[in-house]
């Protein structure tokens, strides 16, 4: 029995199990590549904070060096920027549940901005 070539018979014939005309059998899976990209991107993140300290580090040494700066003001800067990491796993999380990249990006900043409110309001 031969099937038509139109998008519907496709779809149709996907649904019994059959091979659709054109596609010879072969099956592409793209599973694999997204689960290489969430690797890095969870790399990524673990990283951040790390190259974070690696990079600010001898700007203190020499600061400190230099003359006698506010250590605590030094300290605040660098932890909030260690802190990114929760806005970076809230993107991550957002990006997991959703397949639409817009939508992801939407729902973080939403998600990211109540807690900025929230953390205001403390």
């Amino acid at each position: 029995m031969d099937l038509p070539s139109d998008s519907s018979s496709r779809r149709d014939a996907a649904l019994v199990g059959r091979t659709p005309p054109g596609n010879d059998g072969v099956a592409s899976d793209d599973a694999g590549d997204s689960v290489a990209s969430d690797r890095w991107k969870i790399f990524g993140i673990l990283a951040l904070p790390w190259n974070t300290l690696a990079l600010t580090f001898p700007v203190v040494i020499s600061v400190n060096y230099l003359g006698k700066p506010d250590n605590g003001s030094s300290f605040a800067a660098t932890w909030g920027a260690s802190c990114s990491r929760a806005y970076l796993a809230i993107s991550c999380l957002t990006s997991s549940m959703t397949r639409n990249q817009v939508i992801s990006f939407i729902l973080s900043v939403v998600i990211c901005l109540f807690l900025i409110w929230q953390a205001g309001r403390l």
